[in-house]
């Protein structure tokens, strides 16, 4: 194999694929990546993404290359340094040559490149255009929701589930305490009961671009993204997601209306000093007032107190780090609104929570005080 690009060109491309290939392995195929047809391949068995790499001239034959020292090379080298990467078969080692230079690094067979997903290649046909949609967007306001327990791995994820008998589809996240649900601009055909990975929307939300096109393959549990010069292909969770519809308060009434910097500056000075992680915070709303107490040690306490809207008296206690990260998803809302099923007596009920000015939907589940 024998290939000439600039070292500036070979950097940003290996600076994508360090969010795929796994830093360390037991397998050591997993390490390297692929170069073949002036694209660079980066696989950690759950995801792929290739890379289109700018060449000077074009590439012959194809090559498997340690990616660490690869990378590290071409992050200390001028990028605009030509260099040629190159590969003998019979040795398996990778020689890289720039400005009187000579690096040489381990390789391996080519054909011992995972093929999990490479075989798996959407035809155009299949691809929906997405332009400026904004999927990633929305995917971006509702992973924090995203669980990381691994028992329940359906929820390691974002589900993009289609509303029975209406023409719109939703991206639901859920970790059991909160949930995190936006209708999306559009509905994917075939996509309904999807639950994209956390990994996968983790890389789509750093990329920040919108991606050209989708394929979205429920059947197979495979999805794929393409970009300017990059593709992703990723498996999809194999699963079914809980019906999301059954913990959304229906005709809930309206308890609380607050500001949402001023309460989220509360939280965040309960939880500087709370002791103990997971500890409720008791929030009582009465005559135009806002209460919020707690414990922080055995003896000692806290309450904060300050105006908001208060349609019904109420108690409840919910988690102060899960509503921190619940109010911060709202950017652009000045206040928020905490609706039940039944707003004077909701301690135990779940807090449908909405802004004035963002389209997301949160509930919070409440917490015994």
């Amino acid at each position: 194999m024998r290939l000439e690009t600039t070292a500036g060109h070979m950097h940003s491309a290996l600076r994508v694929l360090n969010k795929v290939v796994e830093k360390r392995n037991t397998i050591p195929i997993l390490g390297m990546v692929k170069f073949e047809n002036g694209t660079i391949t980066g696989t950690n068995l759950d995801m792929e993404v290739d890379v289109k790499l700018p060449l000077i001239g074009e590439q012959t034959g194809s090559a498997t290359i340690d990616f660490a020292v690869l990378s590290r090379l071409m992050a200390l080298t001028p990028a605009g340094d030509e260099v040629v990467l190159s590969e003998d078969e019979n040795e398996r080692v990778a020689t890289a040559k720039f400005n009187g230079a000579e690096y040489r690094m381990a390789s391996l067979p080519t054909t011992d490149f995972p093929e999990i997903l490479t075989n798996w290649r959407p035809k155009k046909k299949d691809y929906v255009a997405l332009g400026n949609a904004g999927l990633v967007a929305i995917l971006r306001e509702v992973m924090f929701a995203v669980s990381t327990e691994e028992t329940r791995y359906y929820l390691n994820g974002i589900a993009l589930l289609k509303e029975p008998d209406k023409d719109e589809m939703w991206a639901v996240a859920t970790d059991g305490h909160r949930l995190a649900m936006r209708k999306l601009p559009f509905v994917i055909e075939g996509a309904s009961g999807t639950i994209l990975p956390r990994k996968l929307v983790g890389f789509l939300v750093e990329r920040k671009p919108e991606p050209n096109r989708a394929c979205i393959d429920a059947e197979n549990d495979k999805a794929a993204f393409e970009f300017d010069g990059l593709t992703i292909r990723s498996k999809t969770i194999a699963g079914t997601y809980p019906d999301y519809r059954r913990v959304v308060p229906q005709n809930a009434d309206p308890y609380l209306v607050v500001d949402r910097r001023k309460i989220l500056a509360v939280l965040r000075r309960v939880v500087a000093v709370q002791d103990v992680r997971g500890r409720a915070v008791k929030i009582t709303g009465k005559a135009g007032k806002l209460e919020l107490t707690g414990r922080v040690d055995g003896l000692q306490a806290f309450t904060e107190t300050m105006d908001a809207q208060t349609p019904a008296d109420f108690e409840v206690g919910f988690n102060p780090r899960y509503l921190i990260e619940v109010l911060s998803a709202f950017k652009a809302s000045e206040t928020v609104t905490f609706a039940a099923t039944s707003a004077g007596q909701n301690a135990g009920e779940p807090a449908l929570i909405t802004g004035d000015a963002d389209e997301l939907i949160c509930v919070q589940m409440p917490m015994r005080v």
